[in-house]
């Protein structure tokens, strides 16, 4: 589909009619989605905890977009 969109660029570019139009609306493999795996959450989620993650290690606060303006930016 990459090619062929290149291709209808070009062609809307250095032409006077809209090639693009034709292929906007047109469904591509990527909108279909797949293959798809069916696979059970054991598989694909982790248990327990690794090197990274101890279990008592400290919990941070819930992290935010922003933060606080500080006192020398006032």
């Amino acid at each position: 589909m990459g090619t062929e969109l290149a291709q209808a660029w070009v062609e809307n570019a250095t032409g006077a009619d809209d090639a693009f139009r034709e292929h906007r609306d047109e469904q591509t493999v990527e909108e279909l989605g797949g293959p798809f795996i069916i696979t059970r959450g054991e598989t694909e989620f982790a248990s327990g905890t690794d090197a990274s993650n101890p279990i008592d290690a400290e919990r941070e606060a819930f992290p935010t977009v922003s933060r606080p303006p500080r006192r020398s930016e006032r």
